[in-house]
């Protein structure tokens, strides 16, 4: 296993725990078990994925080799607790963030997104990241602002869940406001 990019301890539940953010491998078995984990949610970074073929068109693409690669950059959270996921990559502009826990627990993982978007930052050189959240995620638009992003805009009837439309709120994170460079 590869050095992880994040080490932090954090209160979950009480208790003291070290979490770890790792590279993921591009592997038939990471590949699964990340499917296997994120199948429980209709949706997941904005995509549905009802079969294992749409989670494959959502998250990987096969190059002009024939070989599979990842649509973005992914990190796991130990053995696939959770995942970063950044998109729509433009080096030492901006990129499109994305995370979920699988185990459904996000109170005491604060820390553990802004150190993972401090690392983004010093890593790729961002001047931003984005948010996407659909306006029925009630409850990822506070733990955004939480993680210090500031509501940008909307993109009006842009998802679509159980038959319905809604909105899309955008976020926004500057460098300097994680950083404090002023760059």
């Amino acid at each position: 296993m590869q050095d992880p990019v994040v080490t932090l301890t954090l209160t979950e539940k009480g208790k003291d725990i070290t979490r770890n953010v790792y590279p993921l491998l591009l592997t038939p078995e990471n590949i699964k078990r990340f499917y296997d984990e994120a199948k429980q949610y209709p949706v997941i970074f904005g995509h549905a994925i009802p079969t294992q073929q749409d989670f494959l068109d959502a998250f990987v693409f096969y190059n002009r080799h024939e070989e599979p690669e990842l649509n973005g950059l992914f990190w796991v959270v130990d053995d696939f607790v959770g995942i970063f996921y950044i998109t729509n990559i433009f080096p030492c502009e901006e990129c499109d963030v994305h995370y979920t826990f699988f185990d459904r627990l996000h109170k005491g993982r604060v820390p553990l997104v802004k150190k993972m978007l401090e690392f983004l930052f010093l890593k790729y050189d961002f001047h931003r990241v984005n948010a996407s959240i659909p306006a029925y995620a009630e409850g990822a638009h506070q733990y955004a602002r939480d993680c210090g992003f500031v509501q940008e805009g909307r993109k009006r009837n842009s998802a679509k869940w159980k038959g319905n439309r809604f909105d899309i709120i955008l976020y926004g994170l500057l460098r300097q406001e994680v950083l404090g460079d002023g760059r």
